[in-house]
């Protein structure tokens, strides 16, 4: 299906013609009524912008690389995509654990790596796969793939206020990390990996995911919240956002017009056809914002 080209990251996805979801909206007069109240002109201008060709915007970057920082931005993701993370923990604890006689435990001496890397800065539906350097590493339900088995163990956390902290992280590394390292709100994996210079040649390989995204979307056609992947859907709620976003509230009235996102949602989800004869909902937004830009950008790139 079409996708919308979200934030910094260029998706796959056939490109939408005349310059994306907002061209496409603002076509049937959809998006003139979803627009109405919060900003017009800036967005007018974005679905201006969207119908030319636009130079390289200044801080784009690979988001299929995992990265060691100090500091790094909260990143939101919307629909689904495969996305690299934020190392925040990395730690080697000496010992593997073997079980000796079915109850109790000891150490084969060796070397332990334990990996944690946080996916989004906020809660989402799920993590899939996981994959070193390209390699399929973890399958979605958590079993290890065959060229990865007996190095790897996984605990994934979906980003709760009140998630439970790494178990196997606090068994390997009492005192450096406790029941109070929860990374609450952050949806994160920690990865316990056996050394292995067969299965990891290059050392600490780069970790990527299959990433279902932010799953407390607001459907004002239903009032419910949840995971979706409707485009006019996930553009209202990064607006509507008064942390990352610019606070125009859903039915507010100097915010987003309600039955003119309900439009824009229904023609998103209209059913087409595709080219080989099967078929898909019109419109998807499946990508990454990165929150340390300013709001214009970041919804002048989600109309492209």
């Amino acid at each position: 299906m079409p996708q919308v080209i979200v934030g910094i990251a260029a998706l796959g996805g056939a490109a939408i013609a005349a310059g994306g979801i907002g061209a496409a909206l603002a076509a049937t007069g959809t998006f003139i009524g979803f627009a109405a109240n919060f900003g017009v002109s800036m967005l007018l201008s974005g679905v201006a912008q969207a119908l030319a060709p636009k130079p390289k915007q200044q801080g784009i970057s690979s988001r299929d690389v995992t990265v060691r920082e100090p500091a790094h931005p909260r990143e939101i993701v919307y629909g689904q995509t495969r996305k690299g993370g934020v190392i925040v923990a990395l730690e080697v604890s000496g010992q593997k654990r073997v079980s000796t006689d079915g109850i109790s435990e000891a150490s084969d001496g060796t070397s332990m790596l334990h990996v944690v890397v946080v996916m989004a800065g906020h809660q989402i539906e799920a993590i899939d796969e996981i994959y070193f350097d390209g390699d399929l590493a973890v399958n979605a339900d958590g079993s290890i793939a065959d060229a990865f088995a007996g190095a790897v163990e996984v605990e994934k956390r979906l980003g709760a206020d009140d998630q439970a902290a790494f178990a196997i992280m606090m068994d390997y590394l009492p005192g450096k990390w406790t029941e109070d390292h929860k990374l609450s709100g952050c949806a994160a994996i920690a990865l316990h990996l056996t050394w292995d210079n067969d299965k990891f040649p290059n050392g600490l390989p780069n970790v990527t995911a299959n990433i279902r995204g932010k799953n407390d979307i607001l459907d004002p056609r239903t009032g419910l919240v949840g995971y979706t992947d409707n485009a006019a859907l996930c553009v209202a709620d990064y607006l509507a956002s008064s942390i990352y976003g610019m606070g125009a509230e859903i039915g507010d009235a100097r915010g987003i017009n309600e039955d003119a996102l309900i439009a824009g949602a229904n023609a998103c989800d209209e059913i087409v056809d595709t080219v080989d004869g099967a078929t898909e909902t019109r419109f998807t937004l499946d990508g990454i914002i990165d929150t340390s830009q300013s709001p214009q950008p970041i919804v002048e790139a989600k109309l492209s």
